[in-house]
C-alpha cells in the first residue's frame, strides 16, 4: 500500500506563500529552533532571532529587510558550530547529539538570503528552514523509534507536532490579520516549549 507523503501539503503551502509569509514562517522556525540553546545549557549564545520573544518583536508589517538583518547578523556568531559545507563533517569531528543539533540551528542562519525582495531566494530559505527544523525533530524521534523515518512513512511524535505547527502557522499567515499572526506566534511558542524538552532528552542520551 502506498502512503501519501505527509509533507506534501507543507511544500504546496510554501510554494504559494507571499514573501512576507515566507520570511515570517522562516523566522518562526528559528524561534522554535532557539530551544536548542536552552536545552544545551547555552542560553547566553542565543542571538535575538532565537530568543523566546523574537516573534513578538516582529509582525505582519515588519519590512522584509528588518526580518532578515538580525538573521544575517547571527551568522558570524554561530559559524563555529557549522558543519563543513563540502564533507558535512561537524567541527572537531564531534558527532555528539549536541553538535549535530547546533550545526542544524546554525544552518538556518547561513542559508538566509541577502536579497530580501527576491521571491525565489526567500522561498528557498523558508523551505530549507522548514526542512531542517523537521529533520531536527526526526532525529529526536529516531531515539524513540530506532529508525529514521522516510518521506513515505509516518513521521514520529515530535516531527508530527512540528509539521502540524508549520502548516497551521502558514495558514494563519495567509489570513493576514494581526489576530492570526498572534495566534501563529502562540503556536510557535507552545511548540518551542515542547521542542526544548525533546532536545534535552536527545542530548542527555
Amino acid at each position: 500500500m502506498t502512503h501519501a507523503n505527509p509533507f506534501q501539503a507543507l511544500v504546496d503551502q510554501l510554494h504559494h506563500a507571499s514573501p512576507a509569509a515566507l520570511a515570517l514562517s522562516a523566522r518562526a522556525c528559528l524561534h522554535r529552533a532557539g530551544a536548542a540553546f536552552e536545552a544545551a545549557g547555552r542560553p547566553h549564545e542565543a542571538t535575538p532571532v532565537f530568543s523566546p520573544h523574537t516573534l513578538t518583536d516582529i509582525g505582519l508589517h515588519t519590512p522584509l529587510p528588518q526580518l532578515l538583518t538580525p538573521v544575517l547578523a547571527a551568522q558570524p556568531l554561530l559559524r563555529h558550530y557549522a558543519a563543513d559545507p563540502e564533507t558535512g563533517d561537524l567541527p572537531a569531528s564531534d558527532e555528539s547529539p549536541t553538535a549535530l543539533i547546533m550545526s542544524m540551528v546554525t544552518e538556518l542562519t547561513l542559508l538566509a538570503p541577502t536579497a530580501p525582495h527576491s521571491h525565489a531566494p526567500l522561498r528557498d530559505w523558508s523551505q530549507a528552514c522548514s526542512d531542517i527544523t523537521l529533520t531536527m525533530c526526526l532525529h529526536i524521534d529516531t531515539k524513540d523509534t530506532g529508525h529514521f523515518p522516510t518521506p513515505e512513512s509516518d513521521p514520529g511524535r515530535v516531527a508530527s507536532a512540528e509539521l502540524a505547527t508549520q502548516l497551521s502557522i502558514l495558514h494563519l499567515l495567509s489570513i493576514g490579520s494581526e489576530d492570526a499572526y498572534y495566534e501563529a506566534a502562540r503556536l510557535s511558542q507552545a511548540q518551542r516549549a515542547e521542542f526544548a524538552v525533546a532536545i534535552a532528552g536527545l542530548i542527555s542520551g
